[in-house]
């Protein structure tokens, strides 16, 4: 079965598929495979369908200045068995990956040890406009 993934917030641009569809976005938002949260508020549920043992959940942010396009001031990982009871999971690890004059990505991610579970929320947050390309579930 494929992944669900229910919003808390609203995103612009590419959607549900750019989330968790396993294709890289290029560098630049020009693209539309960006998932965008113009409130600066990114807030998933990843529901995976069945129990799943699971070590990282990352995820790909680009930061444009000259657009407001920032990154986020934290990346907070927490799962759930059931959907309703969640618990905060993870340590955060922030890697730059690709930059240019105007635009750069980093890959936020939090792990730890590995667990079991069938959902996975996500919640990150910055001061005016957010875009991520990737949920990352290993």
């Amino acid at each position: 079965k494929p992944i669900i993934v229910k919003y808390t917030s609203s995103p612009i641009h590419a959607g549900d598929p750019a989330l968790v569809n396993g294709v890289r976005a290029f560098l630049g938002i020009e693209q539309n495979s960006w998932v965008v949260f113009t409130q600066g508020k990114l807030d998933v549920t990843i529901d995976l369908q069945k129990v799943l043992k699971i070590q990282s959940v990352s995820g790909c942010f680009l930061k444009v200045p000259v657009v407001n396009l920032e990154f986020p001031n934290n990346f907070d990982v927490s799962y759930s068995i059931d959907n309703k009871k969640f618990f905060k999971w993870g340590r955060l690890r922030i890697v730059p990956y690709e930059k240019t004059d105007i635009a750069e990505t980093k890959l936020y991610s939090s792990s730890d040890k590995a667990i079991n579970c069938r959902y996975i929320r996500v919640i990150a947050n910055c001061k005016d406009v957010l875009a991520i390309d990737e949920i990352i579930v290993k």
